[in-house]
């Protein structure tokens, strides 16, 4: 019983993750044909704080809960739970270090008047990049986990 709730865990608290990404890269998509400052301004406030209060938490319980149900359910380490954890590792580092220097760096732009309309449209972009590159890595995670593949 122990093993199907964290198990349930899991798979929900990675609903909300990967289900967080790609609505904030949906905004931010969205944001490439908008050329409104303070607008973006908005909006890229409120995607930091759906990252740090959402899908951050929710990619750490996802991990969390996929361990302890792992460990319960006496999985051990096949490829597919080796693949999780490497991707686990990939996107918080994409998102601590990467995502997170790209957002910032795009609200510094915004809070400038005299910013180049370039520089933030550029801005723009690499932050929907980012973001594109992190739903891919989600979603193949996802498909790993399902299929569960041998080496």
């Amino acid at each position: 019983m122990i093993y199907l709730l964290l198990k349930f865990l899991h798979v929900m608290f990675a609903i909300i993750w990967v289900g967080g990404v790609i609505a904030l890269t949906t905004f931010s998509l969205l944001l490439l044909r908008s050329s409104d400052r303070s607008f973006l301004a908005s909006l890229t406030r409120y995607s930091a704080i759906v990252g740090a209060r959402v899908t951050g938490p929710a990619a750490g319980l996802t991990i969390l809960a996929g361990i302890g149900a792992a460990w319960y359910g006496h999985v051990g380490f096949p490829f597919w739970i080796l693949w999780g954890l490497a991707a686990f590792v990939v996107t918080l580092l994409m998102g601590a270090v990467f995502f997170r220097r790209a957002v910032m760096n795009f609200g510094h732009l915004l809070a400038q008047p005299d910013s180049d309309d370039r520089a933030i449209a550029a801005g723009q972009r690499r932050v929907a990049v980012q973001q594109l590159i992190m739903i891919v890595l989600l979603l193949a995670t996802v498909g790993v986990m399902v299929f569960k593949p041998t080496l």
